[in-house]
C-alpha cells in the first residue's frame, strides 16, 4: 500500500429542514427550529416543550412529561450540559429546540420522565446584533412585555 492524498470538495449547507419522517426513529417527541418559535408567542424552551403531546403544563409552566416526576424531566444545553436550577436563556440565540417524551435514548442516563435538548446556534462569519421587543400594555390588560438582545458573530475579526 502507497499513501495518498486525495483533496476532497469543501461544500456548504446552506439549508437544513427536520425530516418528517425517520424511519430508524425510535422515541417520541418534537423538534422545533428557530424559524418556527419565532412565530409563537413564547419564545422559551420550556413554552416550546409545552407544545408536544404528553407534556404536561401548567399556568404556561412544564410540568412532567407522561406523567412521571418533574425530577424525571432532564433539560441540556447543548448536550452533555445538564440545566440545573433555571433555564432562562435568550431565545433569539436557540436554533433547535427537541423534546423526547418516550423511548429516551442510553446517552441521556438517567432520566425517566423526557429530555428536553436546547441546540444553539453557531458562529457566524457576519456581525448579527437581534433585538426583540414584545408588548401588548396597547392591546389588552394583561401587561406583557418582553425584550430580549442577542448578538452574534466572529470572535476576533481581521
Amino acid at each position: 500500500m502507497e499513501k495518498t492524498v486525495q483533496q476532497l470538495k469543501t461544500f456548504e449547507v446552506k439549508e437544513y429542514s427536520v425530516p418528517l419522517i425517520s424511519k430508524d426513529q425510535t422515541s417520541t417527541g418534537g423538534t422545533m427550529t428557530s424559524d418556527e418559535m419565532s412565530k409563537m408567542p413564547g419564545r422559551s424552551a420550556t413554552s416550546v416543550a409545552v407544545t408536544v403531546g404528553g407534556v404536561f403544563s401548567q399556568d404556561g409552566e412544564m410540568g412532567s412529561i407522561r406523567g412521571s416526576r418533574t425530577e424525571g424531566t432532564v433539560m441540556y444545553i447543548e448536550w452533555p450540559v445538564r440545566v440545573r436550577g433555571s433555564s432562562k436563556s435568550s431565545a433569539g440565540s436557540y436554533w433547535r429546540v427537541t423534546v423526547v417524551t418516550g423511548g429516551l435514548p442510553a446517552q441521556y442516563g438517567d432520566a425517566t420522565g423526557g429530555i428536553v435538548n436546547i441546540t444553539t446556534k453557531g458562529p457566524s462569519v457576519n456581525l448579527a446584533p437581534v433585538l426583540n421587543l414584545v408588548q401588548s400594555e396597547l392591546l389588552d390588560a394583561f401587561g406583557y412585555n418582553l425584550l430580549g438582545f442577542n448578538i452574534q458573530g466572529p470572535l476576533i475579526k481581521e
